[in-house]
């Protein structure tokens, strides 16, 4: 299968937060929604926003409760830029 244009732009952004990659799938273009829920167990509070803001951009919809005002004030500044390059251009796989 061919990914959409907005499908590879997500896993080019996915790129950057590594530890979810395993959570993502581009050939199946599916997620791993148990594995997900699996690392948020033992997840930093970093990555779990992290985790919350991909699902959301994935699914289209903000089931996992994803606040980017949290976000803006609990990460760094390489998180930080993860999500302002979505916002800047939005789109959804």
């Amino acid at each position: 299968m061919i990914l959409s244009i907005n499908q590879v732009r997500f896993f080019q952004l996915l790129e950057f937060a590594p530890y979810l990659r395993e959570f993502f799938c581009s050939k199946s273009r599916v997620y791993d929604p148990d594995g997900i829920n699996e690392f948020l167990r033992s997840a930093s509070r970093g990555e779990i926003l992290m985790a919350k803001f991909f699902v959301s951009l994935w699914k289209n919809q903000n089931e996992m409760n994803f606040d980017l005002f949290e976000a803006a004030n609990q990460l760094d500044n390489s998180n930080r830029s993860i999500i302002a390059q979505w916002v800047s251009d939005p789109f959804w796989p």
